[in-house]
């Protein structure tokens, strides 16, 4: 019977869905969805501010790491958004992650499975960013992604597509993804 039992959660459709802490709304669940049955979950969340795009990567996520398929993912999200992603991730989703603070060491950094990062450190502190890169990270998740300029060639944005590259999932959040314009959107798909 616990065989069979075990059998059907592997095969249910859903899991990660159960158990956060949310409110769920059909759009959500049917956008996480969609993604979830990509070989390569990689997508751009592109609703308007307050229909959930954090929720709805956080499902994602969530959902890949319940059926074992991710075991590290890099959040890359702005400097007024740390705390709140980091509140999110262990109220919502029961998820322990670690931050970086600009006066803190890195050296933690190879230990993290699940770390929040801020977009002005990944872009500025070389340091970081190397280190960041030199880990593999299964998914990346970039928060306000329009903010970075994918139009240029620069080292921040050279270490963004090895991390794409490399990961196995990779959600871009947008509330105004043209923002720098039609070619930067595009480059950032």
């Amino acid at each position: 019977q616990s065989y069979l039992n075990k059998r059907h959660y592997e095969a249910f459709t859903y899991k990660g869905f159960l158990g956060p802490k949310v409110r769920l709304i059909p759009h959500q669940i049917y956008v996480a969805s969609q993604i979830l049955e990509m070989e390569r979950p990689k997508a751009m969340l592109c609703d308007e501010v307050g229909l959930g795009k954090t929720i709805e990567a956080c499902l994602v996520i969530n959902s890949l790491l319940q059926k074992e398929i991710i075991q590290s993912c890099l959040f890359i999200v702005p400097d007024s958004l740390v705390n709140q992603w980091f509140i999110e991730l262990y109220t919502k989703f029961n998820i322990s992650s670690q931050y970086i603070h600009e006066s803190e060491s890195n050296a933690e950094l190879s230990q993290a499975r699940f770390l929040i990062l801020s977009s002005k450190m990944f872009k500025h502190d070389e340091r970081v960013r190397e280190k960041v890169t030199q880990k593999h990270w299964e998914a990346l998740v970039i928060d306000e992604s329009h903010q970075f300029n994918f139009n240029q060639d620069s080292p921040d944005i050279d270490a963004l597509k090895k991390l794409n590259e490399e990961s196995l999932s990779t959600l871009l959040l947008s509330a105004t993804p043209e923002i720098l314009g039609h070619k930067n959107l595009f480059h950032q798909l």
